[in-house]
């Protein structure tokens, strides 16, 4: 083997230029598969960082056949009621001023029940965790700090154990400091005990499901096993509840499932696509193999000569083609790095545990097989092939020409065929989602996107107690933004379009019967100022708009068209009157209908509007509010300008969330974009290499041909005859693999129908667009060394002959 080894690494130095371009292929085709396994691997292979992480579901309702968060009494009862967990835990969004310690920050947190820290098997790095008694009703106010928070805020001081920050304008001691890069959930930054208070657990908010919960799994207890307990418990609710749990259940899915199973799918898309680029990259250099083969049949057949064994050449063959993919791996890693980079740095934020990408022990390990399994994948056909010379004939030409038997050169045809057809799938793939994301731009928001800013502030309980407070706060916040200079309109809202807040109540119409229970209908509820329709550039479609005057009474709303196409579809909607599940200070909200307003993307642009239900915030004012300004230049620019009217109404509310609509439009496509482009980048790759592969086959056939295409042109044959030849002998490869590629792609069609919008997996354009793109860089790939067999001059071709 070390004999095989220096003798591999003596002949490649030899060819410089055709290892050169051996490694460089692979190395792309190496390079990029392991830049996105490393994503595979982070995202969807690598178990959560926590104890036992098989053990660890989510646990929800079922209504409706559509899966739910928890309500709180549900919670608690099924915990008490379930013999499946060993524990289960409670968890709720959250976020928080940090006041009096610089510039008021928003923070973003996360209430959990006490034994959240426990369950999965976190401890603090300094400082503890929750004890069990601390998210009971009085107990005192205390908080663990992310590591990456304190190290930011507090310097990494470890006296700050004990210390109290005021979050909320509320005291909280610092009891803990959780470990180096766990933020679990949301990348929370802190993390405060869910205090459940008797209202919240009351019979009558069982219709409340906000909870997301985590539950152990006890030993040998299966996932399957814990959602038939789940069905039991669901039920003997239906029946006890009646009103909120008609056709509803429970239910368990993984934890890493539920975390990852929306992008599983595309990722795996994406690796296989890679793997594709791969399987060209080895085609071509098989191919190159092969061509290079051909010169050595005379060294082959003086070593069989002298007595070496077909075993002892195929070895030998094949050390040289792993030698070479191992060349190629290893600069295949430095590929996959800067893939990697460009992929943390540009890839969308929502794909979860995308930051934990990175270069480890699998990714090197995966990446070295590879490049083994390559060497042996490209190197087979030509070392079998090698191994068995013509010694008579190859012995009596001393090496003279490059003529290789027919068998090789169908295995180089047939090489070419199959990387035209999957470039053609990745053609078509990348086409689709080209046509998809084209879809997706044209989308009519339901507003306008320029010259907009949108920041959000949050008014804490302690300071802003009663609805007349956050009054006040709103009115004097609304008349310090709208004087800002350049601001055109100016609005405050509750949820605007892509901010991603959820705030689903159920409504009934007046006059008409209760909606029976387990069949509530439901609306999402925007309590906006009256300016809001015109900064937004949200039509109005009949009726009229809010006024200062809708204060408090009579009570009145505005409908999109979702809503009165669900509701009122032969009917008027103007008039009516309807309520909503929705008690405010005492006062049961809904009221009369005065207007119709056009439907709008709430929560992303490939997703149906939902019925809206709009109020003046005056009649119910909340305390997470989204300042909406419409400006005459760069909203950017307005950011200080905003930021100091803000602390002119209270210097300790911090402005978060900062961003032009543009930006938020831009952000909400960014994941189908980061597919797209990924996708499309790969076709790029792959077919360039299959024009290289047949650009590589179709001038070697010339060059093998020469004393041929020299009679043809002494006996009257014309350059262009030649031309015409020699473009149709690589028209009719590509044909054949253009007609292999389109069987594929409608094969593999289903695989793509996720990621798609607007546009059908056999979309006809899309096809009608990519063959002939294919034609014509396939065309052009056997045009150069056409052109060069017609330039053959007869006399030289056969003197030389």
């Amino acid at each position: 083997m070390l004999s095989d080894l220096r003798y591999s690494a003596r002949t490649l130095l030899k060819s410089p230029a055709f290892t050169a371009i051996a490694v460089l292929t692979l190395a792309l085709g190496i390079g990029a598969n392991s830049a996105i396994f490393s994503v595979v691997n982070a995202v969807v292979l690598r178990a959560l960082p926590f104890k036992d992480p098989d053990k660890l579901v989510f646990v929800y309702e079922v209504l409706h056949g559509e899966r739910q968060s928890v309500s709180p009494p549900n919670f608690r009862d099924v915990r008490s009621a379930s013999h499946a967990f060993t524990d289960m835990s409670a968890v709720v969004g959250a976020t928080y001023n940090l006041t009096g310690r610089g510039q008021p920050e928003r923070l973003s947190a996360v209430g959990v029940s006490a034994g959240f820290f426990s369950l999965l098997g976190v401890g603090a790095e300094l400082g503890r965790t929750f004890t069990p008694d601390e998210d009971s009703v009085g107990a005192a106010r205390v908080v663990v700090l992310s590591h990456a928070l304190w190290q930011r805020r507090f310097d990494g001081d470890r006296r700050v154990i004990g210390q109290v920050i005021v979050l909320d304008g509320q005291p909280h001691t610092v009891i803990g400091i959780a470990p180096a890069g766990f933020t679990y959930p949301r990348k929370a930054e802190l993390w405060t005990p869910l205090v459940l208070t008797p209202g919240d657990l009351a019979d009558g908010e069982r219709g409340a499901q906000y909870l997301r919960v985590i539950g152990r799994l006890r030993p040998g207890v299966l996932l399957a096993d814990a959602n038939r307990d789940l069905g039991v418990i669901g039920a003997r609710f239906a029946s006890a509840y009646p009103k909120f749990m008609t056709d509803g259940t429970f239910g368990a899915a993984g934890m890493q499932d539920r975390i990852v199973g929306e992008v599983r799918p595309k990722l795996l898309v994406l690796l296989g696509a890679v793997g594709f680029v791969l399987l060209i990259a080895c085609a071509n250099v098989a191919n190159l193999m092969l061509v290079r083969s051909a010169g050595r049949e005379h060294e082959v057949a003086i070593r069989t000569a002298l007595g070496a064994s077909r075993r002892r050449l195929v070895r030998q063959l094949l050390t040289e083609s792993v030698m070479l993919s191992l060349a190629g791996g290893i600069l295949g890693v430095l590929v996959a790095q800067w893939g990697m980079d460009l992929l943390t740095s540009f890839g969308p934020r929502d794909i979860p545990r995308l930051d934990e990408v990175r270069l480890d022990g699998v990714v090197l390990l995966v990446t070295t097989l590879t490049a083994v399994v390559t060497g042996l994948l490209f190197g087979l056909a030509p070392a079998i092939g090698t191994s068995r010379p013509d010694l008579v004939r190859r012995l009596r030409e001393g090496g003279r020409g490059l003529r290789s038997g027919p068998g090789s050169g169908r295995l180089r045809s047939g090489l070419v065929v199959a990387e035209t057809a999957l470039a053609l799938v990745l053609l078509a793939g990348a086409g689709l989602l080209i046509h998809s994301f084209y879809n997706l731009e044209r989308v009519d928001p339901g507003f306008r996107t320029d010259h907009v800013l949108m920041f959000s502030v949050s008014l804490p309980d302690a300071n802003y107690p009663n609805d007349t407070v956050q009054r006040e706060a709103i009115t004097a916040l609304r008349e310090r933004v709208r004087a800002l200079p350049g601001v055109t309109s100016a609005s405050i809202a509750f949820g605007p379009p892509l901010s991603g807040i959820r705030f689903g109540i159920s409504y009934d119409v007046v006059g008409r019967s209760p909606t029976p229970p387990g069949q509530d209908v439901s609306a999402q509820i925007r309590p906006v100022t009256p300016e809001y329709f015109a900064t937004m550039g949200v039509p109005l479609m009949s009726g009229r708009g809010f006024t200062d005057q809708d204060r408090g009474s009579p009570q009145v709303v505005i409908v999109n068209r979702e809503f009165v196409r669900r509701t009122f579809p032969h009917e008027n909607p103007l008039g009516q009157h309807i309520t909503l599940g929705w008690t405010q200070a005492g006062v049961r909200q809904g009221g009369e209908i005065v207007g119709v307003v056009g439907d709008v993307k709430q929560f992303a642009l490939d997703q149906d509007a939902e019925p809206d239900v709009f109020l003046p915030l005056a009649q119910c004012p909340v305390q997470q509010l989204s300042v909406v300004l419409r400006t005459r230049g760069d909203p950017l620019t307005l950011v200080g300008p905003a930021r100091a009217a803000v602390h002119a109404v209270d210097p300790d509310l911090p402005i978060f969330s900062v961003a032009s609509l543009e930006q938020m439009v831009d952000e909400s496509v960014a994941q189908p974009r980061f597919y797209m482009m990924l996708l499309a980048a790969f076709a790029v790759l792959a077919v360039l290499l299959a024009a290289i592969g047949l650009y590589g086959v179709i001038a070697y056939g010339v060059a093998q041909r020469q004393h041929e295409i020299g009679v043809r042109m002494a006996l009257g044959a014309r350059p262009g005859d030649v031309l015409g030849l020699v473009v149709r002998q690589g028209m009719s490869m590509t044909g054949v693999g253009v007609l292999i590629g389109v069987a594929l792609s409608l094969a593999m069609s289903r695989v793509m129908a996720s990621l798609l919008f607007g546009v059908s997996s056999r979309d006809t354009i899309t096809f009608a667009l990519v063959l002939p793109l294919l034609g014509a860089v396939a065309f052009l790939a056997c045009w150069l060394p056409a052109r060069r067999a017609a330039r053959v001059d007869p006399a030289v071709a056969l003197r030389a002959e």
